[in-house]
């Protein structure tokens, strides 16, 4: 490493005029060899050191004054573009985000099950008996008729909330007229009966009555 002082000796002796020592500086020729040699190694090993502090000199006087680094000299690049992103998400969105976007709402809850069948009600009261809208009339039996059997069947019949007839069963029997009265109040239907404005199944008795001609 060459010291301050010797990067002193060569400019004093850089300095002094052609008639300060004649012919050689007031030096043998051999003295002067060595003293160049060593002024050159000075040189060179100053300049290194010379130059990065030259940089930061000017780099501190551009910042002082307020100019822009031209992006090499200073060892700052701002030709930069400045990036933002979540990932999973979109161009713009914000750190701490949810990751694929804005989550979807949660889905609805199932509806509820159907409530069970209402138990059928029996008609009276409030409860008025509903019209039939469709009339079948039953068939005699040929048995019945060479017996010369007549009469009226009571039957028992539920209608269910449609006004279709669900289920009928006999209460007051005439045996050879049975089957054929319990088949042709199966096919009736009725206007719907409703219970707070809810159609609703109903029980109800009718009658097959039986006439010979």
């Amino acid at each position: 490493m060459v010291h301050d002082s010797a990067l002193d000796h060569c400019a004093h002796d850089g300095n002094r005029g052609p008639n300060h020592h004649s012919p050689y500086g007031g030096r043998h020729p051999a003295d002067a060899a060595v003293d160049d040699g060593v002024c050159r190694a000075a040189s060179a090993t100053a300049a290194p050191t010379a130059a990065p502090a030259a940089r930061r000199g000017a780099c501190r006087a551009q910042a002082g004054g307020g100019g822009q680094s031209s992006g090499g000299s200073c060892g700052i690049d701002t030709k930069f573009e400045s990036v933002r992103g979540v990932e999973g998400g979109i161009p713009g969105g914000i750190v701490g985000g949810v990751v694929g976007g804005v989550p979807e709402p949660p889905p609805p809850p199932p509806p509820p099950p159907p409530p069970p069948p209402a138990a059928p009600v029996r008609v009276g009261g409030n409860i008025k008996p509903p019209q039939k809208v469709r009339d079948v009339r039953p068939t005699y039996p040929a048995i019945a008729q060479s017996a010369r059997v007549q009469g009226i069947v009571i039957i028992e019949a539920t209608i269910g909330p449609n006004g279709k007839v669900q289920d009928a069963r006999v209460l007051r029997s005439i045996p050879l007229l049975d089957q054929s009265a319990l088949d042709a109040v199966k096919q009736w239907e009725f206007t719907p009966t409703l219970l707070n404005g809810v159609p609703v199944p109903v029980i109800m008795t009718v009658t097959v009555q039986f006439t010979l001609q």
